[in-house]
């Protein structure tokens, strides 16, 4: 069993520290342990061109990203061999690292398992046996571990990001931990209850993986939300309680106060459109190829409609 961990934090920071603390208490587990730090990495930034999902949807292909001259092979290549995933990071501006959302931005679409799911079975139902598929490892179960580490309360974006990030692949969230108040280099060492509450995190996920992941335990703080442990819940209608949405896992329910507790209750015929469920996903793809993918029945007329736009302004950019 394999168990990377990730770190979005500076060398030897606080949040790499709390890593490899959870690292080690899977090590003693019996795991085989890698560590990468996110900032050693050279990541492009997606360009939107869905070039990956067209490839899974159309060509029944890899859904291979086409940026190239960048680290993104690597990273890809550690994720999809592990078993499980440590993922640490900084909370800057009450979200984490931006590199780790420069990465989600290229993982998410080409990543996402329903996506993958949707390529494989129609390259297999139309007998194609010639270029590449999805890699199969992208349909391994895995677990994952998520840790966020702010000096303050400035964190309502932290958790729910980081889950963001192993959602598409249908990675099994089994521990959150959210640690704040500790923004001097080094500081985490004197906390040693953090301490003991990340190596415990790293020793369930290898704990876990040594067991069928439906029988997964969830160990962290419980959320809001009954599917994704979210707190995060966006209020759609100033003047329904109706549905309000999980930010992270984009399932809709109800908020309600019952004496004087906050509950988000999520009716049966809603829970299947939760995103950390297959049929979520499969829902959320079935509406992009159906609308966002579908071509404009004018497409031919595009050319001449944005001609306008091109010639509309220069970009200003510095002197180099």
């Amino acid at each position: 069993m394999k168990i990377l961990g990730i770190s979005c934090g500076r060398k030897m920071g606080n949040t790499e520290i709390l890593v490899k603390e959870a690292l080690m208490g899977a090590e003693e587990m019996g795991a085989e342990v890698e560590l990468v730090r996110l900032n050693d990495l050279k990541l492009k930034s997606c360009t939107g061109c869905n070039a990956c999902v067209v490839n899974l949807f159309e060509k029944c292909g890899a859904g291979e990203c086409v940026l190239r001259d960048d680290d993104f092979k690597f990273i890809d290549e550690k994720i999809l061999e592990c078993d499980g995933l440590i993922l640490g990071s900084p909370i800057y501006e009450k979200s984490p690292n931006g590199l780790l959302k420069v990465l989600n931005d290229r993982m998410g679409p080409s990543h996402d398992i329903a996506f993958r799911t949707i390529a494989r079975d129609n390259r297999k139902e139309r007998g194609i046996t010639t270029g590449k598929g999805p890699d199969e490892r992208s349909f391994k179960p895995k677990v994952a571990s998520l840790i966020a580490v702010g000096g303050s309360e400035w964190d309502t974006l932290a958790l729910p990001m980081l889950n963001l990030f192993v959602l598409p692949m249908q990675m099994t969230v089994v521990d959150k931990i959210l640690v704040n108040w500790v923004g001097l280099p080094g500081a985490i060492v004197f906390e040693a209850d953090k301490l003991k509450k990340a190596r415990r995190s790293g020793a369930h996920v290898a704990k876990t993986l040594m067991n069928p992941i439906s029988e997964a335990e969830y160990i962290g703080e419980p959320g809001l939300c009954p599917m994704c442990h979210s707190k995060l819940i966006e209020v759609r209608n100033d003047n329904d309680n109706y549905p309000a949405i999980c930010a992270t896992c984009g399932v809709r329910g109800t908020l309600n106060v019952v004496d004087g507790k906050v509950t988000f209750d999520i009716a049966e015929k809603d829970i299947s459109h939760s995103h950390v469920l297959l049929s979520g996903k499969f829902e959320h793809a079935d509406e992009l190829h159906k609308v966002s993918l579908k071509p404009n029945a004018n497409a031919s007329e595009l050319p001449k409609r944005l001609e306008k736009y091109k010639s509309y302004l220069s970009y200003s950019k510095p002197t180099r």
